[in-house]
């Protein structure tokens, strides 16, 4: 979960307090992940009933990169970054084999498309790197046999 995000107290009187404890703890949450729960399904709720008066939230998931050879080393890093996201929301996710208790709906769908986006700029930078082994390979062997147009123009 981001840091320093906006916080609010919930006065409840014992017996919602009660329930809320009970439900976190049947669902391994705490109070607060509990309520928070409650708060995004609540959205989804709404959302899915066509009621657009909350926007849907904007989960910053980007269009996927093009990767190109010049762009290779930008896309690499990007896939790093994206690996290790993907790597500590699926530890918060995953404790014991649960799935998707202990993540935000927002979260589980930034965790669907980090999946996603991993497994397609891995797919391309193979393809790429295919590619620019392909071009090393015919230049190599055309060094060899004396008749390299990268060299001798």
């Amino acid at each position: 979960m981001p840091k320093n995000l906006p916080q609010i107290s919930v006065p409840l009187p014992p017996e919602l307090l009660a329930f809320v404890q009970a439900e976190a703890k049947a669902e391994d949450r705490s109070p607060a992940g509990q309520i928070r729960h409650y708060v995004a399904e609540a959205q989804r709720r709404k959302a899915v009933s066509g009621d657009r008066a909350v926007p849907p939230p904007d989960f910053g998931n980007p269009a996927m990169p093009t990767v190109t050879p010049a762009s290779l080393a930008t896309n690499k890093a990007q896939l790093a970054a994206w690996k290790a996201e993907r790597k500590r929301l699926e530890a918060r996710d995953c404790p014991g084999g649960q799935q998707h208790i202990y993540l935000t709906t927002a979260e589980a769908q930034r965790l669907n498309w980090l999946h996603t986006a991993v497994d397609y700029v891995e797919r391309e930078v193979r393809r790429v790197e295919g590619t620019r082994s392909a071009i090393v390979n015919e230049h190599e062997l055309a060094i060899q046999a004396g008749r390299s147009k990268l060299i001798h123009g």
